[in-house]
């Protein structure tokens, strides 16, 4: 699925994907185009096209940390983890989004711990999480907890 704006142009232009989460924070918040480029793209070319690129700032993220014993290697390997860039879900089960599996993401998870504790191979958090959840999302759409 992929969201589109209208340009100025008269034409349409992809803004978002809707793949993984936390991809655009991560590797194209400094590099706009990148993110256009990864938004206009089609899933099956997103290894070929940016797995060499991602792979290197993973690996040198790494090795800045020193958390990988060869961050070549580990850029790499991240890489054809986050490529193509989609979101998997097996219809009729939980969703989850951790460290172990990716299956669809469920409303409370902590999508940004575990993107960028992934991406730096170490745990990084950034203090949201389901304790910030106050209310426990209803259990169907729109999934607002009901006012007491």
């Amino acid at each position: 699925m992929a969201l589109t704006l209208a340009t100025d142009a008269g034409g349409w232009r992809s803004i978002n994907r809707v793949g993984l989460p936390m991809i655009h924070p991560l590797f194209t918040q400094y590099n706009e185009d990148l993110g256009d480029r990864l938004n206009a793209g089609v899933p099956a070319d997103d290894y070929a096209t940016y797995g060499d690129l991602v792979g290197k700032e993973i690996a040198g993220v790494v090795a800045a940390y020193g958390t990988a014993e060869d961050p070549q290697a580990y850029g790499e390997k991240l890489a054809h983890r986050f490529f193509p860039n989609v979101l998997p879900y097996t219809v009729g089960t939980p969703a989850s989004f951790g460290f172990a599996e990716w299956n669809g993401r469920a409303l409370t998870d902590n999508a940004p711990d575990v993107m960028f504790s992934t991406a730096a191979n170490t745990p990084i958090r950034l203090g949201i999480g389901r304790e910030s959840v106050t209310s426990k999302p209803a259990a169907e759409f729109p999934y607002v907890p009901p006012v007491d």
